[in-house]
């Protein structure tokens, strides 16, 4: 007939998004962390052998990775 307060609740636990923490989430945290980083060094190694022309990015490169390690 009724549902019981404790069956509704359960159900609307089964309905809520799936949580994206736990190992999995800092898995997938620690993946898109370096790969940001990559492109940053990438471009930070791109700008070395044309440092006259591209001071002011390699500068502000060097800058966001700076940033980033604090």
């Amino acid at each position: 007939m009724f549902d019981s307060p404790a069956a509704s609740l359960a159900g609307a636990r089964r309905r809520a998004a799936p949580r994206t923490g736990g190992v999995a989430g800092n898995a997938r945290l620690t993946g898109a962390v370096a790969a940001a980083l990559l492109v940053l060094l990438a471009a930070e190694g791109a700008t070395i052998p044309f440092i006259g022309q591209l001071l002011g990015p390699h500068i502000f490169i060097g800058l966001l990775l700076v940033r980033r390690w604090r």
